[in-house]
């Protein structure tokens, strides 16, 4: 039995309570025959076994587990997805540096963490199984980390787990917004660059909008709010839809390709309601069908639908999309980047789509501006559906590496 360790993705988490500086929404892995279906937990029940020991010298036990459920909430209350992460029984005892090790991957065929039937959260109150771990001092950058597995042919994750070092989480508002965060990789979400300047560097990654139009998902965590962005809540609800969803929401799809009609992967397409301004976003050909593929679960209304190129430093470790694991990676090779465009039909101004609950009304969006628009086609069946989770075949580990690497200032942080 061969385990496979894949980095994945990352977050830098920016300043929390002030100026400075954390792929959607889309799935985080694809896998399946064509390697392009979603990963997700089979029914969306995820349940995590916490620390008994400290996460920070100044939270009780039970104070830190309170904070973690508040997070898991922001998930769970969603009412279009099925999600639902739960704190199950705790592990046997404190968590240290002396017997960590059972827990967490060691690279091996024979590793002893894996399908055990366990998904620890550690509580790292000093920093010393990072360090163990990663490395000596790697516990003055790294807040954290968090990963789920999955069976290979299954599409399904098997368990996760997730690190906390508490002697970098300043305060109650930190851990939650970034376990809310750090939670979303591990339920197999990825980044999203939403429509946030896409040429802001990382000294500046939160100083272009106001927190709460960053999504929680952002590669860097710029929201201060205890809630979820509206992306947030479209990336969550089409990787694990409800069993309503359609009597709910409708659907905006369609393709992303030149004036010649030959697709465009890899760019950010974001749309904005003309009624409430919520924005949603998603990467083209996010499910890599080399054909420009786009597809987002939206509230009933009126969008305007935009398209760039992605931040170039949103790569590997802060990837956003399919295409973004290096930064000579699609998102940044040519037609990128490209103009910023609207979607205008052939009128010559922006236009907007109609979205109609339980309806879908599919686009073909070209770089100049043009294109068609059709309303009131059956909604496809959500592409994140899996077959299950089972137990046989190799087990490969998908590390959704999600490392957060505290910079030069307190809580500006990253995750890979």
């Amino acid at each position: 039995m061969k385990h496979v360790i894949k980095n994945c993705t990352a977050c830098l988490v920016g300043a929390l309570l002030g100026a400075g500086p954390v792929h959607a929404g889309g799935p985080l892995i694809l896998e399946g025959a064509n390697g392009n279906t979603p990963v997700s937990y089979t029914s969306g029940a995820v349940s995590l076994n916490f620390d008994q020991g400290l996460l920070r010298t100044t939270l009780t036990n039970q104070q830190a587990d309170d904070l973690l459920n508040q997070a898991f909430a922001l998930w769970n209350n969603v009412p279009t997805a099925s999600i639902s992460i739960t704190q199950s029984s705790d592990l046997s005892q404190d968590i240290v540096v002396s017997n960590y090790a059972p827990l967490l991957p060691n690279g091996l065929s024979n590793d002893p963490s894996f399908s055990d039937g366990v998904s620890p959260v550690i509580y790292d109150v000093d920093g010393s199984i990072i360090d163990d771990y990663l490395g000596a001092g790697q516990s003055s950058a790294v807040a954290g980390f968090a990963a789920s597995i999955y069976t290979v042919g299954s599409n399904a994750f098997v368990e996760g787990y997730a690190v906390l070092n508490g002697f970098k989480l300043a305060n109650s508002s930190e851990v939650i917004q970034l376990v809310a965060h750090e939670i979303g990789h591990l339920i197999g979400l990825d980044h999203s660059q939403l429509d946030i300047d896409n040429t802001v560097d990382s000294g500046n990654a939160c100083a272009t909008a106001p927190s709460h139009a960053y999504p929680v998902m952002y590669p860097f965590l710029c929201r201060t709010a205890n809630s979820l962005h509206p992306d947030d809540i479209a990336a969550v609800s089409a990787l694990y839809p409800a069993a309503d969803i359609d009597q709910q929401l409708g659907q905006l799809r369609g393709y992303f390709v030149d004036a010649s009609g030959n697709p465009v992967r890899g760019a950010n397409l974001w749309v904005e309601n003309t009624a409430t301004g919520d924005k949603y976003s998603i990467v083209s050909d996010y499910l890599k069908q080399n054909n420009g593929y786009f597809s987002l679960y939206l509230p009933a209304g009126n969008y305007t639908l935009h398209a760039n190129s992605l931040n170039p430093i949103f790569y590997d470790v802060s990837s956003v999309g399919p295409y973004a694991n290096t930064s000579s990676d699609v998102s940044f090779q040519a037609p990128h980047p490209i103009t910023p465009v609207t979607y205008q039909r052939d009128t010559g101004s922006p236009v907007a789509v109609s979205v109609s609950t339980g309806l879908a009304s599919e686009v073909t969006f070209r770089t100049d501006g043009t294109g068609t628009d059709t309303g009131g086609l059956t909604i496809a069946q959500p592409a994140a559906s899996n077959g299950g989770g089972g137990s046989g075949g190799a087990m490969s580990a998908a590390l959704l590496a999600v490392l957060l690497m505290i910079g030069v200032m307190r809580a500006r942080c990253r995750c890979d």
